[in-house]
């Protein structure tokens, strides 16, 4: 998985919302996580024919994540990867 070659990447979850797929991915601090987003946004996964990753802020958090930062994924209207980050 690409956010595993990032500093500070600590774990990684997938899930299935609404029949998209959605990956939480947990990071040491903001630092590490916000370099990840940074270097993500709008590169494209050879294994998916959907679009490029697009990445935002989170607006909500999740409880068990506290301090961590939080990646999201899941597919847009236009057939882009949506990923949103949010700061625990």
């Amino acid at each position: 998985m690409i956010t595993e070659l990032f500093p500070g990447f600590c774990r990684l979850r997938m899930h299935t919302k609404g029949g998209s797929p959605v990956a939480f991915v947990e990071y040491q601090d903001v630092r590490f996580a916000a370099q990840a987003m940074n270097t993500l946004q709008g590169s494209f996964l050879l294994s998916s024919d959907r679009g490029a990753i697009r990445i935002e802020y989170a607006k909500s958090k999740m409880a068990e994540l506290a301090n961590a930062l939080v990646m999201l994924s899941s597919i847009a209207e236009d057939g882009e990867i949506e990923v949103r980050i949010s700061v625990g």
